[in-house]
């Protein structure tokens, strides 16, 4: 289809307002002029119509040779010029006249403060949200921890060796300090070592915290037990067998909420404001002296588009971004392709069927488009944070420190949030990436693949999304099947 046979059919169904058909009209052959056609009946209605900041450069550029050719183009005109464009590619695409839909309209963004606040106030899930309903308020920090309690504690890291990550030894001691400060601020003792392998204390806790958010067993205070079971394991404590039991006893939580029934982001947009994450990016930048890290903000913001385009095409695990390596994670072959790997204890199974597990994705191969704007990360976006010259992580904050899984769970889902209404963390992409593509396949065998889940993990897990339509199938099978028996 061209540019004339689109106006063409929009004009038959009476979709153009007649008021502004002959200025569409216009805007239309300014726009296949700046796109190298001689008229509208020859230029097609290609992917580049689905993009206003391709074809918004390529009219910039049309309208500057027009202007040095002694031709004025008000910049009422190219206002109006780029308006009338839009209007036009909607109706095309309300009118099902264009091959793949236009990306989604993003919200106008807030600031982030009265984001946040509008945020707080209509949460779902109050105790989830604010800050009230964390530990903030009574834990009890390592810093603070009694000698007897630090003596232990490293004797359990040592005890480890190489078995638990450091990262797993960070949410162990975040897990520890609500329990102990629980005793200190509710219970009203200072804590001790033992008191951590107390079965009848972790289970006042487990009911305590429990009330404290309003729910029949909490997942933290679940964890906490099953945190102290497995220390008292290690160190071959007493108390070791009766820990077991009581974690046993506690059931998984019902789920506070259920991610199938979210309002969820689609791909689609996930890639609107990606887009829109590196444009701002791109932005130019302003002078400051007071400035110390020129450019900072605008490499972060180019930065959380480039996660977001990569977990729209690979659906990695919030560990797997924060932990990418450049060189060891993310490397250039010999023939210039750029390759994603993790294996082993990069992965959150590191073995499996007796031998080390692997992800692997040629990235050239598989998304060519994504290319060109991870080398500009890297040459350009990059080089603006503080620490990306001596960083082996290829994302950082603005402070140029790795993200933790709060700090890229907060920059994603605000980002996300603020541009499109509805709540998003980056784990969600695995649950929207696995719904779409097998509502749209049925193919669970390259699903578990780019999940880097087993084939067993990804049926059980997302069965249900194609189970109607293989009843539909089914049904087709029986009436075929009972035709020809009749026959």
């Amino acid at each position: 289809m061209t540019l004339a046979d689109m106006l063409t059919a929009l004009e038959a169904r009476s979709a153009l307002p007649a008021s502004r058909a002959k200025d569409i009209k216009t805007s239309l052959r300014y726009l296949a002029t700046a796109l190298g056609h001689a008229s509208l009946e020859a230029c097609p209605v290609d992917d580049v119509c689905r993009h206003p900041d391709r074809w918004g450069a390529a009219l910039e550029s049309h309208f500057q040779a027009l202007t040095a050719q002694g031709r004025t183009i008000s910049a009422a005109t190219r206002r109006n010029t780029k308006n009338n464009l839009r209007v036009v590619f909607r109706l095309a695409d309300a009118e099902g006249l264009l091959a793949a839909p236009l990306p989604p309209r993003l919200l106008t963004k807030p600031t982030r403060v009265t984001w946040r606040r509008q945020y707080l106030e209509t949460a779902p899930y109050q105790m989830t949200y604010r800050t009230q309903g964390g530990p903030r308020g009574y834990g009890l920090p390592p810093a603070e921890w009694p000698p007897d309690i630090q003596a232990g504690w490293r004797d359990y890291q040592t005890r480890c060796g190489l078995r638990l990550r450091e990262t797993t030894f960070k949410s162990y001691a975040k897990r520890l300090a609500t329990y102990l400060g629980y005793l200190r601020a509710v219970v009203g003792r200072p804590p001790t070592w033992d008191d951590c392998f107390d079965p009848t204390q972790l289970s006042a806790f487990v009911r305590w915290h429990a009330a404290r958010v309003g729910r029949r067993i909490s997942t933290h205070a679940r964890e906490v037990a099953i945190m102290a079971a497995a220390m008292a394991k290690v160190l071959g404590h007493p108390q070791a067998r009766a820990l077991a039991d009581l974690r046993n006893e506690l059931q998984a939580p019902e789920p506070v909420h259920n991610k199938r029934a979210h309002h969820w982001v689609s791909l689609a947009e996930l890639e609107a404001v990606a887009e829109a994450c590196l444009h701002e990016g791109r932005a130019p930048l302003g002078v400051s002296r007071a400035t110390q890290h020129l450019g900072a903000m605008r490499g972060s913001q180019f930065q959380k588009g480039l996660i977001l385009k990569l977990l729209v095409r690979v659906p990695l695990r919030q560990r797997n971004v924060r932990e990418l390596r450049l060189r060891e994670h993310l490397y250039q072959d010999q023939e210039g392709h750029w390759h994603l790997h993790f294996h082993g204890s990069d992965l959150k199974i590191g073995e499996r069927g007796g031998r080390v597990n692997e992800y692997h994705v040629n990235l050239s191969e598989y998304a060519p488009e994504f290319i060109p704007l991870l080398e500009e990360f890297l040459n350009v976006q990059r080089l603006r944070l503080p620490g990306a010259a001596t960083s082996p992580f290829l994302f950082l904050t603005n402070r140029g420190r790795p993200f933790c899984q709060q700090t890229l769970r907060v920059e994603l889902g605000e980002t996300v949030a603020m541009r499109t209404g509805r709540r998003f963390y980056p784990h969600l992409i695995r649950t929207i990436w696995a719904t779409e593509f097998l509502k749209k396949t049925g193919d669970f065998t390259t699903a578990a693949t780019m999940l880097g889940d087993t084939l067993a993990v990804v049926m059980k897990t997302y069965y249900d999304i194609v189970h109607p339509e293989q009843h539909a199938i089914a049904k087709a099978f029986l009436s075929e099947a009972l035709k020809q028996e009749a026959s």
